[in-house]
């Protein structure tokens, strides 16, 4: 058998050089040489479409925000997060229609006011310009699924992974890198895909959704992409992942056992950590599935299949 592995490398692919796993991110910088300036540019973009924040706005969104990783995603109602990420997704549509990609959505990026639902998306310091260069075709693959997964296997892959670590190795930074923030990256990002676009916003705030609906908070605790990729594989399965990994121009292994052929449903997933306060939920016969149906449409695999920001706004959870 041998000891369990994931192995990711690049595949030698038309008009492109092949490269290793470790393959840097030096085309993600940006090529203007003041970012402050250009964070500067977006902040005022943005604030031309959206009303001032009040004083009593600012106190309540400071104290949401210190709280938010410790309780506040265990108490939001289906109605509380319909209108947090309808705000979050106008938010990500204005700024994906200025071809701009945050890329590095996650709770603390996103002050809100439960009060007057409304939220601003600020900490653009890692956002870039969408590249009008068109990124690698994916082919469409229909028959992907992501069922038949006991969901327990996860949660005992994410303790195994967050009690032991990597063996004499310290627990890794995981404050956000060029990339974006460690458990909120896409798979084409942990991929090492060039010429990303606004839908690895998407996947964040799908992240965000599946923090919120199993109320987990963070729910993947990689501690590098390598582990990332393997948590993202438990989710989806093996064979989703080997196939967008080949879509990529990228192969990705592994011998895992516990990283089966087929994924685990969302909602077996979400009614398995946190089924029975949601069934008390006044809105739960009407938004639980919707809410499902939003989180599968965020995390899908392949990103050009993802829901874009403007669709996500018109999605029955919304209504």
């Amino acid at each position: 058998m041998g000891t369990p592995r994931v192995s990711i490398d690049s595949l030698t692919t038309p008009n492109s050089e092949p490269s290793n796993f470790e393959y840097t991110n030096s085309q993600y910088e940006n090529t203007d040489s003041s970012s402050t300036k250009f964070e500067e540019w977006v902040n005022k973009q943005y604030n031309k479409a959206q009303n001032s924040i009040s004083d009593e706005e600012k106190e309540e969104i400071l104290s949401l925000y210190n709280k938010f990783p410790k309780s506040y995603y265990l108490n939001l109602s289906l109605s509380g997060i319909k209108f947090y990420f309808k705000s979050l997704f106008e938010a990500l549509a204005f700024t994906h229609s200025k071809k701009i990609i945050h890329r590095d959505v996650k709770p603390s990026n996103f002050l809100y006011s439960v009060k007057k639902k409304h939220g601003v998306l600020v900490d653009f310091g890692l956002a870039e310009r969408e590249s009008e260069q068109e990124a690698i075709i994916y082919e469409r693959n229909s028959s992907s699924t992501n069922s038949g997964l006991n969901p327990n296997i996860a949660s005992r892959i994410y303790r195994r992974f967050d009690e032991n670590g990597n063996p004499g190795v310290p627990r890794k930074d995981t404050r956000a890198n060029r990339a974006g923030t460690r458990g909120f990256r896409a798979p084409e990002v942990l991929f090492k895909l060039p010429n990303q676009s606004t839908s690895i916003d998407i996947w964040s705030a799908g992240v965000i959704l599946l923090c919120f609906l199993t109320k987990r908070f963070p729910f993947f605790q990689s501690t590098d992409d390598t582990e990332a990729l393997l948590e993202i594989s438990v989710l989806f399965g093996k064979v989703a992942m080997e196939q967008l990994s080949f879509e990529l121009g990228r192969n990705f292994y592994t011998n895992i056992p516990t990283v089966k052929d087929k994924g685990i449903r969302f909602d077996a997933l979400v009614r398995t950590y946190s089924m029975e306060s949601w069934k008390a939920d006044v809105d739960y016969s009407v938004k639980f599935d919707l809410a499902i149906d939003l989180l599968k449409k965020c995390l899908t695999l392949n990103s050009k299949n993802r829901i874009t920001a403007s669709e996500a706004i018109y999605h029955p959870f919304f209504e």
